[in-house]
């Protein structure tokens, strides 16, 4: 009995020294392309063993350099949805294998949001139309399918802080068009799909009294049929399968400058990454121009988050240029912008909880 626990306890140690043996020999992974996050490495290990750097980092490189950790991972997402959780790792993890981003009331800051809505409301002071467009997120826009007794912001009271606030600037509610179909969002990502940005785009020609396109006219085209995004990254469940880009036929004249640079409008490079939202404007940059001499519009300044990098193919059928800002990026006067250039009009695309 005594000589068959000390055979366990040999190889239990045996296991661990092995363990560690790999983890520290094996080529180190930098960078998780399923969490989409930067793992911890060896080569960052503190060298100072008198203090409790050493033992914090070398903990975090284990976990992070774990032999089969995407497997391992996806088993404990897998583990915890069989068990009955449905909120892993701030995603929602729905019937169908759909993802959605957790947001609460107390996620929303109501107090900033009036703010803002009020300083984009101002800019009607430049004498052009102004129209806020805030884009609700998918939670909010498809209660109906989230699991029972999911948290899950007021977007009706968003919109009713930025109606408050926009002074004579329109507002596009995107709200009826947006609840109708769990297709104008992905399933895996947080931002809405071609399709949904195309709904957007049919309300703004309508409200310009101008004829809307079939989406089907616009020569859409699969990209690609593999896309997981950034919810994915946060639980990835092995029924929440890829999903398809669709891109639509962009102006064959085109031009487009980002912060200087010159760049697509779609960056096919960024289809074989694990960023394949980036497909769209290589990403998101401060202040980019876009010019379509062949279009009958004039000049739109449009102020954004990542939400209108895939609107943005649809304006660009209609304006001459398109000067998008993103104020994470840019500081930027967005009153003395607008005059300077003198633009014709102005557009607010945003996520609304953080409009």
């Amino acid at each position: 009995m005594k000589r068959l626990k000390i055979i366990y306890v040999t190889l239990f140690i045996g296991i661990l020294f092995l363990f560690g043996v790999w983890v520290l020999a094996a080529k180190n992974r930098s960078f998780s392309d399923m969490e989409n996050r930067t793992l911890k490495t060896r080569q960052e290990i503190s060298s100072d063993f008198s203090g409790g750097d050493f033992q914090a980092d070398l903990e975090l490189c284990l976990a992070d350099q774990f032999p089969l950790r995407d497997a391992a991972v996806r088993l404990q997402t897998d583990v915890r949805y069989w068990m009955g959780q449905r909120d892993i790792g701030g995603a929602y993890l729905c019937s169908g294998g759909r993802l959605v981003q957790k947001i609460t009331d107390a996620d929303v800051d109501l107090a900033h949001l009036k703010k803002d809505a009020g300083r984009y409301g101002r800019l009607q002071n430049t004498g052009v139309p102004v129209c806020l467009i805030p884009v609700p997120s998918a939670g909010a826009a498809l209660r109906s399918q989230l699991p029972d007794g999911a948290a899950m912001y007021d977007l009706d009271r968003v919109y009713a802080a930025i109606s408050e606030q926009k002074g004579d600037a329109a507002l596009l509610d995107l709200r009826p068009a947006m609840r109708e179909c769990g297709a104008d969002y992905y399933r895996t990502d947080h931002h809405w799909t071609t399709r949904g940005a195309y709904e957007a785009y049919a309300l703004w020609r309508q409200a310009h009294g101008q004829d809307v396109p079939a989406f089907e006219d616009l020569n859409p085209q699969t990209a690609t049929e593999d896309f997981r995004g950034s919810l994915y990254a946060k639980a990835p469940a092995s029924c929440v399968k890829g999903e398809p880009i669709v891109l639509i036929e962009a102006p064959p004249r085109l031009t487009v400058d980002a912060d200087g640079q010159t760049i697509s409008l779609y960056d096919l490079d960024a289809l074989s990454q694990r960023d394949k939202y980036r497909v769209f404007l290589s990403g998101n940059h401060g202040l980019v121009t876009i010019e379509n001499p062949d279009a009958s519009g004039g000049t739109l300044l449009l102020v954004k988050d990542s939400f209108a990098n895939c609107l943005v193919p649809f304006l660009a059928r209609d304006y001459r240029r398109i000067l998008l800002v993103d104020e994470r990026y840019a500081a930027v006067s967005l009153m003395e912008l607008a005059q300077s250039e003198q633009v014709d009009e102005i557009a607010v695309v945003k996520e609304a909880c953080s409009f």
